[in-house]
């Protein structure tokens, strides 16, 4: 009669959860702690506002949950994988008369069962904490449980995976948290380090990490999303489908790590890679992995800070302490895997130089460009959109917008040798980063660091300046005003230049002087009628001094404004407060302000008028702009959006705006050109 086949041993089941109870003890502590304690805390703020409440229990589950269930779920699978660590244990576990399928499934749940229960439980207690103050929470207690219990299963799941490739507990958190992070840091790496000698090469940031998914905690902070609109009292979370995502890979990994077991020499207790198979795996992702790491701490300690370098220099300086890295980390590899310093052989020798002989073949490609990646611009049939930041913003979607846009990326192209030169633009510079959506799907981006002569101009700074400027281009950075009502308008004020003595009248002072210690130095009228007649001197020179730096600093029209002038020498004899300038602010009434949107702005925003933009401090700029810029605060457009969360809109006013200008002047506001102010020709 044959024996039954039991998917699951009672005993080893039993014994994975006893032996290890502290643990759950401690997991369901701080899930307590977390939950109906703090239910209990804050029950003022949650019966007040509910739905403060739900925000807070679903991030805590997002949240929360990704750290908790990243750290319980490597901190389990070491518990209950322990014994195929230790040869003794392993083998007493090989002479058990189950099948390997059925001790794995009984350890697999010995980690698995008491979280999800220490879930259910911590909701339940939160659940009843919620009841005995008057707040009905099961449903979003019971969401929560579902959230942190899906997050727990798919890193609980990737940790049993890790414990079938290692022979060695030391060696499984470090295996399991480097796969964690593996695919973000080597693109951040690599991103950082050939962003020095590759032209156009963009830097990393949440924005745009393309291996984000990869990362398991970043994937999930990244999608999943909690929000809570406080006017209409709701708490919602989207990206659940990440959720799902993730459980379903969990569930191949639990397979992965089932047919690893089955295969699994049991004699491999001790040994720091458990999968024959993998052992070439591990050598080259050693070497790579310490050639990446070792250019990297080159780079941040010895050129990060130093700019003057060529891009030639700190290629071979990363190539060279690329192939040291990867030789080291070699031989590393190979002392781990052979349990021996014995490693110095022709066949580990030929493995490095291998290893070598692929990362400068790798890199030469890279740094002459042979897989087209500098020269690549998209074809115009392959392109949706083009988004331009250098600065200022820019979204162009037409055939020609999108044409216009080749067309200075193939300028900046063409510039490559001066900008890319350390001599020229390191006092003046700016970044120009393209982004263009591809038809299908899909982002082509490039970034360029721009130098911006201090005489003369560039054609990819004019072709920039001209495509910024365009109707299309100006109407991308003011969406949406064209259906603005009176109604929405919350405020609007001026920031312009006026001369002192127009300030002080404006103001309301008797003099300009007072003006100046008054609003500049900060003196009470007491203490400046304790002041001798050399301190009132002396404050007034002062504020003169300040004054006379403020107002080559007063607005951010430029982007490279150039080194600071010096100060000349000011005597109080010779002060001109006619000439002398000074920052000032004038509100406007709900009134004013439509009328100013309704009868100037939107005209001279139509004809591509105002909402100019400048990318160098050429003078003919300085003699086209003002000292003088427009801002306009909208009401949300939905009653229910937070009442501070209004767009506001600023636009520096230029000579071309005609409709703009005039209304300012008929409202007694004084315009001074930059050249004016500045005292530049």
């Amino acid at each position: 009669m044959k024996s039954k086949i039991f998917c699951i041993n009672a005993t080893v089941f039993r014994s994975s959860i006893s032996r290890f109870w502290p643990l759950w003890a401690i997991y369901l502590f701080l899930w307590v702690l977390l939950l109906p304690v703090h239910i209990s805390n804050d029950r003022v703020s949650i019966l007040h506002d509910p739905s403060a409440g739900e925000y807070w229990t679903l991030a805590l589950g997002v949240y929360g949950g990704v750290a908790f269930g990243a750290i319980m779920a490597i901190a389990a699978a070491m518990a209950v994988w322990s014994y195929l660590y230790f040869n003794r244990s392993a083998q007493g576990i090989a002479c058990l008369p189950q099948r390997r399928e059925t001790v794995w499934t009984s350890a697999m749940l010995g980690g698995l069962v008491p979280a999800l229960a220490v879930h259910l439980l911590a909701a339940l207690s939160g659940a009843l904490v919620g009841g005995l103050i008057g707040w009905n929470c099961f449903p979003v207690m019971l969401r929560w449980c579902g959230i942190v219990s899906l997050i727990y299963f798919f890193f609980y799941a990737f940790a049993c995976f890790c414990a079938q490739l290692t022979g060695s507990l030391i060696i499984l958190p470090l295996v399991y948290g480097v796969l964690n992070f593996l695919a973000v840091g080597v693109e951040l790496v690599a991103r950082g380090l050939l962003s020095a000698f590759v032209y156009g090469m963009t830097t990393l940031s949440m924005g745009n990490v393309t291996l984000r998914w990869l990362s398991p905690p970043l994937g999930y902070v990244s999608t999943l999303r909690v929000d809570h609109n406080y006017p209409n009292q709701t708490a919602t979370l989207s990206g659940t489908h990440a959720l799902w995502i993730y459980a379903i890979v969990g569930l191949l990994l639990l397979a992965g790590a089932l047919l690893l077991y089955r295969r699994r020499r049991m004699e491999s207790a001790g040994d720091v890679v458990a999968i024959r198979v993998l052992k070439p795996v591990f050598r080259w992702c050693m070497a790579l992995g310490s050639g990446l790491l070792l250019a990297t701490v080159f780079y941040f300690f010895l050129f990060i800070w130093n700019t003057d370098l060529q891009a030639d220099a700190v290629f071979l300086s990363t190539l060279l302490s690329m192939l040291l890295g990867a030789v080291l980390g070699w031989f590393v590899a190979e002392m781990l895997i052979g349990k021996s310093f014995r490693v110095f052989h022709a066949r580990t020798w030929a493995g490095a130089g291998l290893v070598c002989v692929l990362i400068l073949a790798a890199m030469l490609g890279i740094r002459y460009d042979l897989f087209g990646f500098e020269r690549r611009v998209p074809a115009a049939q392959n392109v949706d959109s083009v988004l331009i930041r250098a600065p200022y913003p820019a979204l162009l979607s037409s055939e020609e917008g999108i044409e216009q846009a080749r067309a200075l990326h193939q300028s900046i192209l063409d510039g490559k040798d001066f900008n890319t030169d350390p001599e020229n633009g390191t006092q003046r510079t700016l970044y120009c980063t393209l982004d263009y959506e591809l038809r299908g799907g899909g982002h082509l981006t490039r970034e360029y660091r721009l130098a911006v002569p201090d005489a003369g101009s560039r054609p990819e700074l004019d072709a920039l300046q001209a495509l910024l400027n365009t109707p299309e281009a100006i109407a991308s950075r003011n969406e949406d005003l064209d259906s603005v009502t009176a109604a929405r308008v919350e405020s609007g004020w001026v920031e312009t230049v006026m001369s002192v003595r127009a300030c002080a009248e404006a103001a309301g002072y008797d003099s300009p002087e007072d003006y100046l210690l008054r609003e500049y130095i900060g003196f009470s009228a007491a203490e400046q009628a304790r002041l001798s007649a050399a301190e009132r001197e002396e404050a007034v020179l002062e504020a003169a001094r300040r004054l006379q730096e403020e107002q080559y600093w007063r607005f951010d029209q430029f982007y490279a404004t150039g080194a600071s002038p010096a100060e000349a020498t000011l005597s109080y004899g010779e002060l001109d407060y006619d000439r002398l300038f000074a920052g000032y602010r004038v509100a406007l009434s709900r009134g004013d302000a439509w009328e100013l949107l309704q009868s100037a702005v939107l005209p001279d925003l139509a004809e591509g008028k105002l909402g100019l933009v400048y990318v160098s401090d050429a003078a003919e700029n300085r003699k086209t702009i003002y000292e003088t810029s427009v801002s306009l605060e909208l009401k949300p457009e939905t009653e229910t959006a937070d009442p501070y969360d209004g767009p506001v809109y600023s636009w520096n006013v230029n000579a071309q705006a005609t409709r703009t200008v005039a209304w300012l002047e008929e409202h007694g506001i004084a315009l001074y050109t930059a050249a004016e102010v500045r005292g530049a020709d």
